[in-house]
């Protein structure tokens, strides 16, 4: 399971001016992603965190995506979008769940 790096974006750019190894922080396909100067400003003074992004091919059934595609074209969202937020549901789900089956396993005598 991957660790959440908990880093700004000037951290990193500083690690990496002062040639410091990004290994650990900057994985596998993912990119570091420099936000735009006057976007981040208007929007908060708190520096943004690091996001990487990779990019995946999975394959679904027609019949999924067909269904999948009407349903977000009546909630006016794109495929992309709706698939991500599925998947975050259940991520978040599961670990809801095992985090209580362990919270459930430990109080048992």
């Amino acid at each position: 399971m991957k660790k959440h790096i908990d880093l700004s974006n000037e951290e990193i750019l500083e690690k990496e001016a002062k040639g410091e190894s990004l290994a650990g922080i900057l994985q596998g396909n993912g990119r570091l992603m420099k936000p735009r100067e006057e976007i981040s400003q208007r929007i908060s003074k708190k520096p943004e965190k690091v996001r990487l992004v990779a990019r995946v091919n999975v394959d679904f059934p027609l019949e999924l995506l067909q269904a999948l595609d009407a349903v977000v074209e009546r909630l006016g969202v794109n495929r992309q979008a709706s698939i991500k937020e599925a998947v975050a549901e259940y991520v978040n789900h599961k670990i809801d769940s095992l985090e209580k089956q362990a919270n459930f396993l430990a109080t048992k005598p």
